[in-house]
């Protein structure tokens, strides 16, 4: 399969992910609004959008340094990259980079998002209570208590697509991913994420279907931490991945793969090997068809 061998690869590093941003054209948009490259510019632009919504296209290669937090995303509202960094500056207080409200609708494209970073809370690079499409672009350096990279709230739709989670971390739970809603992650990379209590990766409390998708080199690096790779954890959650591989994860205790308490776990056409202490031994609930 085609992304075991890319899964073995060194992914997740700034120097690639950019090049896996910028290298990729878009599709030619209708309407669209240019966005110079300065935070006061995109923050005024977003306020605009979210009257009637709208497509924001980002200066290409920009780095957009925030000094606060970003208006939240209340309408129908595209972001075209270009391979633009949107980034707290690193003397501003802590905010996350984006909120999409339960009216919101965020599209975004080619973007890197960075250095958000939230506490008592989920989602410090985007909480998501809407609806969300992150698409070829890169989520990495974050922080939250809950869903290092992304957060999914109850209610919420997220459809993530080629696309690296990288070096995210949760003080508790989620560090790439945390969803609660409705989640589906395709052909992406999730790396290099930590979880102090579980799911270094990914933890899932509503449905998430998984494909095509490396779950890799994550951890659950606290004293009782567990699932390193992904976390299934409430009952009535449901999980499935199909053709993907959770491969080199670690966790304090076992599992450092897979851990399912009391939910769904279907793994189709799906590897998990080579995690520490374990790939799914030591998971309250079996997970079938997993080598332990």
């Amino acid at each position: 399969m085609r992304l075991n061998r890319l899964a073995v690869r060194a992914v997740g590093t700034a120097a690639g992910s950019a090049l896996l941003v910028v290298g990729l054209a878009a599709k030619p948009a209708a309407a669209q609004s240019f966005v110079p490259c300065a935070p006061t510019a995109l923050a005024n632009a977003i306020t605009t959008a979210n009257v009637a919504g709208g497509m924001l296209v980002l200066a290409p290669g920009c780095v957009y340094s925030l000094p606060t937090a970003l208006p939240h995303i209340e309408n129908r509202i595209t972001i075209e990259g270009g391979g633009a960094t949107i980034t707290r500056a690193l003397a501003a207080p802590s905010f996350r980079i984006f909120t999409v409200d339960n009216t919101g609708d965020l599209s975004l494209h080619r973007a890197i998002i960075s250095n958000g970073q939230v506490s008592g809370d989920f989602g410090g690079a985007i909480r998501n209570d809407g609806m969300l499409t992150v698409t070829r672009s890169v989520i990495r350096d974050n922080q939250a208590d809950y869903g290092g990279g992304i957060g999914g709230n109850t209610g919420s739709t997220a459809r993530i697509s080629r696309s690296y989670i990288s070096g995210n971390t949760a003080l508790q739970e989620g560090g790439g991913l945390a969803n609660e809603g409705t989640m589906t992650v395709n052909e992406s990379f999730i790396t290099g994420n930590d979880a102090v209590e579980k799911g270094g990766g990914v933890t899932n409390d509503g449905t998430l279907k998984v494909s095509r998708t490396a779950i890799e080199s994550n951890t659950a690096s606290g004293p009782s931490g567990v699932g390193g790779g992904i976390v299934n954890s409430v009952a009535g959650g449901l999980a499935k991945l199909s053709e993907s591989i959770v491969i080199n994860n670690t966790a304090t205790d076992a599992p450092g793969g897979i851990y399912d308490d009391t939910a769904t776990i279907l793994l189709h056409r799906t590897t998990v090997v080579a995690n520490q202490p374990t790939n799914c031994a030591g998971s309250p609930t079996p997970v079938l068809h997993c080598v332990n």
